[in-house]
């Protein structure tokens, strides 16, 4: 029986022992080699890190045009979140995350005075957050808001569009605030008689958000959306 059991301890011996060496050639984390090989079952695997999460700031130009009808405000945010699942699936955030850069009354609003002498208080539900960097869909910088949530006209890296022909709806006068009728009555006029205020493509200047020879567009005609991711 001695012999017997001479045997198997070699036996055991003679696979432990090559088992344990070779898991000695790979690094571990700090940790008793037995608890470890128990608790992975005897396969170590590598640990990854996530990858890593993009929080920059996009804005893009809608490809579809709209009419001045867009539903309101909250219509025109459903139309950039659309926009973004279909057209700018890879680009960072869903689509729920992009909201129109479009003002009206006391709906959305950047400014109540010229450019928000009053500070950020005079901002109401606005898209652009303060002090934020903000880029175009390319990864090319656009801007770097101040502390009332605007950007100073002319300061601009890039303009939100190379196409001189590309118009969007804002609603915005030159100083940023709302446009006193050109919003196509609170965006839910599609008709010739009512107008909006539009910004241009190719530009870093004020018309960048209120082209002054377009600056009354009638509703019943189309233009793109701006869409900021929040």
């Amino acid at each position: 029986m001695k012999k017997q059991r001479v045997h198997k301890a070699n036996f055991l011996s003679a696979i432990i022992i090559p088992i344990f060496f070779s898991y000695c050639s790979i690094p571990f984390p700090e940790a008793p080699i037995f608890e470890l090989l128990l608790l992975t079952d005897g396969n170590y695997t590598e640990q990854t890190t996530p990858e890593e999460i993009d929080n920059r700031k996009f804005i893009f130009i809608t490809q579809d045009n709209f009419d001045g009808n867009l539903a309101g405000i909250s219509g025109a945010d459903g139309k950039c979140a659309t926009e973004k699942n279909t057209n700018f699936s890879g680009l960072a955030g869903v689509g729920t995350d992009y909201k129109a850069l479009l003002v009206t009354g006391t709906t959305r609003r950047a400014c109540s005075t010229a450019n928000c002498g009053g500070g950020l208080g005079e901002n109401i539900d606005w898209v652009i957050k303060t002090n934020t960097e903000y880029f175009r869909s390319d990864g090319l910088s656009l801007f770097t808001s101040n502390a009332a949530g605007i950007f100073v006209f002319g300061n601009m890296n890039n303009p939100f569009s190379l196409n001189t022909s590309d118009r969007w709806w804002t609603g915005l006068d030159d100083n940023w605030v709302n446009s006193f009728l050109g919003n196509c009555d609170a965006w839910e006029s599609n008709s010739n008689l009512d107008s909006g205020n539009v910004g241009e493509g190719n530009t870093t200047g004020k018309t960048s958000l209120i082209n002054n020879t377009f600056e009354d567009k009638e509703c019943n005609l189309t233009s793109k959306l701006l869409c900021v991711r929040q």
